[in-house]
């Protein structure tokens, strides 16, 4: 590649450059209403994003946790097998068959348990607390047993009884309140089909289920407590064998808070979006005011209409050596007012639009005469281009 190539090109990126800056002065000065609307906007959002950030940081309350406390419990279970088998001889497995009928294991714990071995299940339901600090706590357990038919959000019969209740005051952090209850899981059975055929139908599902009632009253951490929870305990019955499932552990969670103050926290929106809408305002206020402090001449806005008109049309330009003597007075001549007509022109039928590069305009050659568009001079650089090509007319 030759100096003078390296050189060409570089103009042409320059003129170009130039040429993209003079359409943005001329856009942003028929648009500077527009421009200056949302600059305002831009420099009003970003001040308004920088100044609660930066300037005036507002404060927010939160809950801080000052203190907490858990209320928990365990249930244990269990079932006495009230006939000897193969299996079970004195609570272990038996290796010979010389068990005895008096023989009574007992078995905890058991995922399942079989009604015709342990017709029974007991066990005991034990609860507590855990604090840091507590005082003149009194923990109350009660144990119902409810057994209902219910089906579709509907209660068809129920049936309940207390197991057990357990009072005790001055209970210490740490210390457990215990409720025992036993159940009959045959003679339940019986209950069952009792009411059953003294309602003549069988509505619903039955459950069985044990409540165990938790109140909690006293002191604990800097706050007065009083509270009630309830807990449910499974009795789930399958033919010859049931079993006692604890679906949601016994946990309940106190805390105690207190409201303080605390600077806001911002994210990216503000952070960063507030001065950089600061910025891009400033520099928009500055592009606006550098294109607005002189209007567009006559000659700009056709220079900038020309090259519109040629960036659109450039599909059907072709640059050409024009010779001189064959666009000569001996041809009709007519001059199209705009590139964009020519083109649309050179479109209907189906000509090409030429570019004249010796005389600086373009042609269209149909049916024996020439249609003439010639380009104005480029504001930018003068009337250079207008005085040369005014040299050359027809003797």
């Amino acid at each position: 590649m030759t100096d003078d190539s390296i050189d060409s090109d570089r103009r042409e990126d320059v003129s170009a450059m130039n040429e993209l800056f003079r359409r943005i002065r001329v856009r942003l000065y028929d648009q500077r209403v527009l421009a200056v609307l949302a600059i305002v906007c831009l420099l009003c959002i970003g001040g308004w994003l920088s100044y609660t950030v930066y300037v005036a940081p507002s404060e927010q309350t939160e809950q801080r946790v000052t203190d907490s406390w858990t209320l928990s419990g365990t249930v244990t279970h269990g079932a006495d097998i009230r006939e000897s088998t193969p299996i079970y001889d004195g609570g272990e497995v038996a290796t010979d068959n010389e068990s005895t009928a008096d023989t009574v294991a007992t078995v905890t714990d058991e995922p399942v348990y079989y009604t015709d071995l342990s017709p029974a299940v007991h066990g005991d339901v034990a609860v507590g607390y855990d604090a840091d600090r507590s005082d003149n706590v009194t923990v109350s357990l009660e144990l119902e047993r409810v057994t209902r038919a219910a089906g579709d959000d509907v209660v068809y019969w129920s049936d309940s009884e207390q197991l057990d209740h357990t009072n005790r005051t001055d209970v210490e952090s740490g210390e457990e309140v215990v409720a025992t209850f036993n159940l009959n899981v045959s003679h339940l059975e019986e209950q069952i089909d009792e009411i059953e055929t003294n309602l003549g139908a069988s509505p619903g599902d039955v459950e069985t289920y044990i409540n165990a009632i938790v109140t909690v009253e006293g002191e604990i951490g800097t706050d007065s407590v009083s509270m009630t929870r309830t807990f449910r305990i499974d009795l789930t019955h399958e033919g010859s064998m049931y079993s006692i499932d604890v679906d949601e552990p016994l946990e309940e969670t106190g805390t105690e808070t207190e409201t303080v103050a605390a600077p806001r926290s911002y994210g990216p929106l503000h952070t960063i979006g507030g001065p950089t809408l600061v910025a891009v305002g400033v520099v928009g206020a500055g592009a606006t005011a550098l294109a607005c402090r002189r209007s567009p001449t006559d000659a700009e806005r056709a220079w900038l209409s020309y090259l519109a008109d040629r960036d659109a049309a450039e599909d059907v330009i072709v640059r050409v050596d024009y010779p001189v003597e064959h666009a000569d007075c001996d041809h009709p001549v007519a001059t199209v007012p705009t590139l964009g007509e020519l083109a649309q022109l050179a479109i209907d039928v189906e000509a090409a639009v030429l570019e004249d590069v010796n005389q600086d305009r373009y042609v269209v050659e149909y049916e024996g005469g020439i249609y003439v568009y010639e380009p104005p001079a480029d504001s930018g650089r003068g009337q250079e281009q207008e005085e040369s090509r005014l040299t050359s007319s027809c003797a």
